[in-house]
């Protein structure tokens, strides 16, 4: 029969977790996982500013590193697998919404519905949802969990831009950019004829398909994922 998966469990807490299915590399793999008091001056600076910069979108300030390198060379990154990874992180909620950090001085308070596992962009130095597969919350455990080739880097657990629309509703969402720009997403009275709740967040451009050649026109740079948990307008 099919392996079962492997399952690293970061010591003490046993909600911060990678399940990692069998074969998901070709080669031995070395999996590490670090909390924040674990996590070196470097990258607790690195992802101190990537909260900074989005405020009013995450849980808390807790994290998980995840390192994933060749058994046989552990200077060398494990780099993505041929299977999704799922990683693991809890929140704390009384009832059925959450609060996020602070904008402006106030918190807010989101529905646990909309909570989603970030991943730190190195090369952004800001914190980006994950998008290779499912993202979701386990309102029995209290985790979120969120699915990723590439297990390589520091987690976090928080709210992206969204719209809680009625039948009928209309709404905006706003997300931001780097380098202090936004993108805006307007949504006209009836565009959905059921209850729906949006999302709308930057994503890396590199993890896009190469654009076909096309007369006058030229990629930018920029993408936005758009979710409406598949319906449609």
């Amino acid at each position: 029969g099919e392996a079962a998966p492997l399952v690293e469990i970061m010591a003490g807490d046993p909600s911060l977790r990678v399940d990692c299915p069998a074969d998901t590399w070709a080669f031995p793999v070395r999996m590490t996982l670090q909390g924040r008091s674990e996590l070196s001056a470097a990258d607790l600076a690195l992802a101190t500013a990537a909260f900074a910069a989005a405020p009013g979108t995450f849980v808390s300030t807790d994290i998980l590193k995840v390192a994933a390198v060749r058994d046989s060379d552990p200077s060398t990154a494990a780099g993505k697998g041929r299977e999704l990874l799922s990683v693991s992180m809890p929140f704390t909620a009384a009832g059925s919404s959450v609060t996020v950090g602070s904008l402006r001085g106030q918190s807010l308070l989101v529905p646990l519905s909309v909570l989603r596992v970030f991943k730190l962009n190195s090369q952004t130095s800001n914190f980006e949802m994950l998008l290779d597969g499912d993202n979701l919350v386990n309102l029995s455990s209290s985790v979120v969990v969120g699915q990723v080739y590439d297990p390589d880097g520091i987690y976090a657990v928080g709210a992206p831009p969204y719209a809680t629309l009625s039948a009928g509703s209309s709404a905006t969402v706003v997300t931001p950019l780097s380098g202090g720009a936004t993108a805006t997403v307007s949504v006209p009275f009836g565009a959905f004829g059921a209850a729906t709740t949006l999302t709308a967040v930057s994503m890396s451009a590199s993890s896009l398909a190469a654009l076909p050649p096309l007369p006058g026109l030229s990629p930018t740079g920029i993408a936005i994922s758009i979710n409406t948990g598949g319906i449609q307008p």
